[in-house]
């Protein structure tokens, strides 16, 4: 399910301000204290290296006195703050900027003050108290932004600050109202979600009324006899992001690279070096695309992008990025990473079309431009380098010896049954080149105790490339269980972990699974037909249904993809359907309902080896129904 949200665009800013010139920065994780600066991204005229209105703002929160304040009334919107951080509170979004000083916009129109516009409100309608704090916030008040912090430690903005969350109290906090919203959307949830989350939701939109219900009694009744007290200061202002690796290589492409359907076949790649995790990286393709840079799926022609695509040996994607203003394009520029003006970063997909599972900031880096033009089809070649650090996600630290342990032996667990019939059991994957002997390992469902782990049995060997499915015989496995809330994991016999996973109640429950989708290198998901010692079921988009048949034409993707010898594509068929793709695998053929698969090993209808790239696929029906994928084929 989606919200649809309006991005923080020119027409956003035209239908709300007067003047849509201004200054415009997104806050994630950010503040404005000196050593915080560079984490607001500038997002309108960022080809003006003029950062002099965040500046005052850092400035005026420095000075303690009197003068202080009236300077921060200067250059904030004092009143509109008021009320921006009073919604925040009132509405338990702990994850916005006086909760956790993330998910914010501030803008300033041309000799006015900033205005604080809110984003990413995703996080509401429950404690204010944040998950990242070692103390307990009071119900009426969140001051963890510099700003919030400041205006409460002064008893006139502390008492104007109180009279806004009781004004809006009185104004907008209309419970029969919300709690008719509340059911409304609760409803809509019923209708759309998997049955099997239908509980669950039913059980959240009751937390949301409960919030509701009782979120004036609670407010009020802190604010008596006095407002709450603040005590705590303001977080340390140094910010320390693991490091987790580094790269240097030249590159080579043209100018509307970008927009190719084949991003891995343009321009040519020079790896120096690319490190993770203390580790050198290996690429079997790599492509370099360059053009005006894509925001929100719109086309900014106020900055360019330059990305390094690379495809790894076990079909992960790594895309190195760099993003700078339009004008600095140009022949003989060499430019800092500022994470101002030039940012750069890098997110690791762990198959085609999967969401990124990492996301890394690139700093103390750059981009030299050897020749550059934004002219269409101009020579765009350089040198792009940079350290890597980790941010909001990513897995690969320097410390993080056991998953490169892991990674190295090629051991995936791939599907869990925890309440098996007749008997529980889990299911491995060897993703290595090389048959991997069992006895050297030993496994355990408790992460921590030693004692509990319990060695695979002699003769237990798992081929390159293959499945293989562990029953948990009680009798063969004394004291091993695996239950509702378990964990497992998978150590070498000298103790090195090399695979762990836990899961929770109703994720594994009897008749299903907890399976990666898609298979291997995806995330784990409840799947209701379980698929020991064979590839997981990519699953379809069928809610509800009758005999398995299905309620609409889907087409559900390949996997794997990219490949190499074959792949499989699964598609259902609700009439009479015709599938055709670079070859034609169902040649007229008619089709009852039902879910199907059919294989492409490459080759085209003359039986020739199709080469290397980016195919489509398209499932026909009639002239009713066209839905298309995208697959990368290497050779």
């Amino acid at each position: 399910m989606y919200v649809h949200v309006e991005s923080m665009k020119t027409a956003f800013l035209e239908r709300n301000f007067s003047d849509s010139s201004g200054n415009l920065y997104e806050g994630t994780v950010s503040d404005f204290r000196p050593k915080w600066r560079g984490t607001l991204q500038k997002k309108t005229n960022e080809e003006e290296a003029d950062w002099s209105d965040i500046d005052a703002v850092v400035a005026a929160l420095q000075d303690p006195s009197p003068a202080g304040l009236e300077a921060l009334a200067d250059i904030i919107d004092i009143d509109r703050f008021l009320t921006f951080w009073a919604t925040e509170v009132l509405i338990g979004h702990w994850d916005g900027y006086a909760g956790n000083r993330n998910n914010f916009y501030v803008y300033r129109e041309p000799d006015a003050p900033f205005v604080f516009i809110p984003w990413g409100a995703d996080q509401v309608f429950t404690s204010i108290d944040g998950p990242f704090d070692d103390f307990v916030s009071p119900p009426s008040v969140t001051a963890h932004g510099a700003i919030a912090h400041r205006l409460y430690r002064d008893d006139a903005m502390r008492a104007a600050y109180v009279a806004r969350l009781k004004q809006l109290l009185d104004t907008v906090w209309n419970e029969e109202e919300l709690l008719g919203f509340a059911d409304e959307m609760a409803e809509v949830v019923q209708q759309h979600s998997l049955v099997k989350r239908r509980a669950d939701a039913a059980s959240d939109a009751d937390r949301v009324r409960e919030f509701i219900r009782g979120r004036r009694a609670a407010i009020l009744a802190d604010l008596d006899p006095e407002p709450a007290a603040w005590p705590w200061p303001l977080a340390s202002a140094d910010i320390c992001w693991p490091e987790i690796g580094a790269f240097d290589l030249l590159f080579e492409t043209t100018w509307g690279s970008s927009e190719s359907e084949n991003p891995l076949g343009e321009g040519t790649v020079e790896f120096n070096n690319y490190q993770l995790g203390g580790k050198e990286q290996g690429f079997g393709l790599a492509g370099a695309i360059a053009g005006f840079e894509e925001d929100d799926g719109r086309t900014n022609k106020n900055r360019a992008s330059v990305s390094i695509i690379s495809l790894g040996k076990d079909f992960a994607i790594d895309v190195l990025t760099v993003s700078l203003p339009i004008g600095w394009v140009e022949s003989g520029t060499n430019l800092a990473i500022d994470m101002n003006a030039v940012s750069g970063y890098r997110l690791s997909l762990p198959s085609p079309d999967s969401p990124p599972n990492q996301f890394n900031l690139i700093a103390k880096g750059g981009i030299e431009f050897s020749e550059a033009s934004t002219e269409s089809g101009a020579k765009i070649s350089g040198r792009f380098y940079g350290t890597l650090f980790s941010f909001g996600g990513g897995e690969d630290t320097v410390a993080d010896d056991d998953a490169e342990a892991g990674a190295a032996i090629g051991l995936v667990i791939n599907e869990v049954a925890a309440q098996g019939d007749p008997l529980d059991w889990f299911e491995l994957y060897n993703a290595s080149d090389e048959s991997i002997n069992l006895a050297d390992f030993v496994m355990a469902d408790d992460l921590t105790d030693e004692d509990k782990r319990t060695p695979f049995p002699d003769g237990m060997v798992i081929e390159a490339g293959e499945f293989l499915q562990v029953e948990l015989d009680k009798d063969g496995w004394p004291g091993f269980a695996l239950g509702r809330d378990e964990e497992l994991g998978i150590w070498t016999v000298d103790g090195t972990l090399v695979a762990q996973i836990d899961w929770e109640k109703g994720q594994a429950d009897e008749g299903t699974s907890w399976a990666r989708m898609p298979d291997i290198t995806g995330d784990f998901q409840t799947v209701d037909t379980p698929t020991p010692g064979a590839p997981n079921e990519i699953p379809t988009a069928i809610v509800e249904q009758t005999a398995r048949v299905p309620e609409a034409f889907q087409l559900h993707g390949n996997w794997p993809n990219p490949f190499n010898a074959s792949t499989v594509i699964a598609f259902d068929v609700v009439y009479d359907v015709l599938g055709r793709r670079v070859r034609t695998l169902y040649g007229g053929e008619t089709l009852t309902a039902g879910h199907y698969r059919t294989s492409w090993n490459g080759r085209d209808d003359e039986g020739r080896s199709a080469a290397s790239g980016v195919y489509l696929y398209q499932l026909s029906g009639g002239t009713d129904f066209t839905a298309a994928g995208r697959m990368a084929l290497i050779r």
